[in-house]
């Protein structure tokens, strides 16, 4: 039996390949990969190969945001020629080299943080994705009472605020707020006052009491 890379595999996932021509490209059979190659990989069903997917894109996106940009072949050869050194081998362990590369972090409003917050002290971060991916993919069913605002977050916002850790976000009146606030050391003294008085006509007009702003 062929090996099969489990990283191609959900390298060509994540572009949109079936599973079928995925297997058919690394040299095996959908019926193979189904019945041993997921079982070898921990995958037991669809929506744990859905989660593996979200994983990949999650995990290459980060990478192509922190991916430093290449220098000018001028300065490669100039660093050529002045370092005629030998080349160490690089000993950073990629695994922690993987963790340690940051990722802008999900936003969550606070009834969402409060119901992940909830799930998490009775459920592992993996049961969680698998049972939120399943309400997606496999049952259709919801998260129930207090869980209900989990419903909102897709798979991928799931992924990241359990994995990479998230944010509230803040209402438009805070965010209006918070303008109003900041003004004078963003714009001066004299520039402040026209910039609030504008901030508390808008309010108006929107009908919108903002309690430190135009209430």
């Amino acid at each position: 039996m062929p090996k099969v890379n489990k990283e191609e595999y959900f390298a060509m996932r994540a572009q949109g390949v079936s599973r079928k021509e995925a297997a058919k490209k690394l040299g095996t059979s959908k019926q193979s990969l189904e019945t041993y190659w997921f079982g070898k990989w921990g995958i037991k069903n669809d929506a744990g190969e859905e989660v593996e997917v979200a994983r990949f894109k999650e995990s290459h996106r980060a990478s192509k945001q922190e991916a430093p940009a290449a220098p000018p072949a001028e300065e490669v050869k100039a660093e050529m020629v002045q370092s005629p050194g030998p080349v160490q081998e690089n000993t950073v362990d990629p695994i922690s080299q993987k963790e340690a590369i940051p990722t802008l972090p999900v936003q969550l409003t606070q009834e969402q943080a409060d119901a992940l917050i909830l799930i998490m002290k009775h459920k592992t971060a993996d049961d969680i994705v698998l049972h939120h991916s399943s309400t997606f993919i496999v049952t259709k069913e919801r998260w129930l009472g207090e869980l209900d605002p989990l419903n909102d977050l897709s798979m991928d916002d799931m992924i990241r605020a359990i994995y990479f850790g998230y944010e509230i976000a803040r209402t438009p009146e805070e965010q209006l707020l918070q303008e109003f606030e900041q003004a004078e050391a963003r714009y001066g003294a004299q520039s402040a006052a026209v910039f609030r008085t504008g901030l508390q006509l808008a309010a108006e007009i929107f009908g919108h009491k903002v309690v430190g702003v135009n209430a």
